[in-house]
């Protein structure tokens, strides 16, 4: 049977079958006329197609349609392992494709603290990023960037959460606030680089401002880059993949 729905539509199925354990692939056209597909076994996603896009960019490609059109088809047994090794998708799974979509999906807790799964992490060689940010928004814009491209993350909500995450979680870099209640990114900066412990992990600095100002505190302040707000995805894998040398 085949749907033409909402992405938000296409998401709720997917739940569904994620929550059904269902295994197969779910066929994809989009508003374009690009056929694509989604690899699904056991109720874990398992890759993504659509046109020329492959995995996480698919998502982007994604989400300003209106509307696209699918239809599941189960496999087992032979069909389902060719499927599983088939070329023209690329790996994807639960948390970052429902996370994208700011999709709670109770079977795997996702819209708390988003990890990317042992095994993703394991596969992708990815670093830990800790986000620190009084602002849920703000947290979850960056966030999304960061586990669409395969990064593992940890967030912390002001300068006390981001201290405790840092001894509990061994970030490998820290993307942090400017101007927050009570500890701000400034004094967070002070104590990681009076720490041992801490004092070689790299820090982006992130605000909403950007007089020269502000920037120059930033780089008096230790910090290793800086990035003011809205933040462009490709500015900050850049810095990044950069620190992360």
């Amino acid at each position: 049977m085949k749907y033409k729905r909402s992405i938000n539509g296409f998401v709720e199925v997917m739940a569904g079958l994620v929550e059904q354990n269902a295994s197969g692939h779910v066929v994809l056209i989009s508003e374009a006329g690009d056929w694509g597909k989604v690899a699904i076994h056991n109720g874990e996603i398992h890759s993504i197609g659509l046109g020329d896009y492959r995995g996480p960019e698919v998502l982007d490609y994604l989400q300003p349609m209106e509307s696209i059109q699918f239809m599941f088809r189960p496999a087992h047994g032979k069909a389902l392992d060719e499927l599983l090794q088939s070329p023209g998708t690329a790996r994807m799974d639960n948390n970052k494709f429902f996370y994208f979509f700011d999709y709670v999906l109770p079977k795997v807790g996702l819209g708390t603290t988003p990890l990317a799964t042992e095994e993703s992490t394991q596969q992708a060689a990815v670093a830990k990023i800790l986000v620190v940010d009084d602002s849920a928004l703000a947290r979850k814009v960056v966030m999304r960037h960061l586990i669409t491209a395969d990064f593992a993350v940890v967030e912390a909500k002001d300068g006390f959460e981001a201290i405790g995450q840092l001894e509990h979680e061994h970030p490998d870099l820290v993307i942090l606030d400017l101007i927050m209640p009570g500890m701000d990114g400034y004094q967070v900066v002070d104590i990681m680089k009076a720490s041992v412990q801490f004092q070689n992990i790299p820090i982006i600095m992130l605000t909403a401002r950007d007089s020269l100002m502000d920037k120059l505190k930033g780089k008096m302040s230790a910090s290793d880059a800086y990035i003011t707000k809205p933040v462009k995805k490709d500015i900050l894998l850049e810095k990044l993949y950069h620190l992360l040398q």
